[in-house]
């Protein structure tokens, strides 16, 4: 899949969020779906407000002024999500690691900046203290 490097539609969908919400908050590797999703649900209702898009569990929520008459199309894309690597936007399941539940491709799940913090062997939460100590030896 190739992300969109062009920020605009991001903006766009800025532009879309009333006061008071939280807009846009998605990985980077959904761009691609979360596009898509909003350019579908923009075809209908072209004056839609996006209250919130997120992540949550592994999967896309998207909460929007018009989701009861577009539930098939964003049930659709959050079921996608469940099956996309939140970093690069390639295939990818549910991570096994110790720590928030993400979807992660193989190659980003084996990588270390995918474990949150979270100690392999233990399967504890490393404090950020002891992880600084541990990077400098120490």
């Amino acid at each position: 899949m190739r992300l969109r490097t062009n920020p605009s539609w991001k903006k766009a969908l800025a532009a879309r969020t009333p006061d008071g919400y939280y807009g846009l908050v998605t990985p980077s590797g959904w761009d691609e779906l979360v596009h898509g999703l909003h350019d579908q649900i923009e075809i209908r209702f072209p004056d839609y407000q996006l209250f919130q898009a997120k992540e949550k569990f592994g999967k896309l929520r998207y909460h929007c002024s018009v989701d009861h008459l577009c539930r098939d199309i964003i049930t659709a894309a959050s079921e996608v999500s469940t099956r996309t690597c939140q970093v690069c936007g390639a295939s990818g399941t549910l991570s096994e690691k110790p720590g928030p539940t993400r979807v992660l491709c193989r190659k980003d799940d084996d990588d270390l900046h995918c474990t949150n913090g979270y100690d392999l062997r233990g399967y504890t939460r490393r404090r950020p203290v002891r992880l600084l100590l541990d990077r400098l030896g120490l």
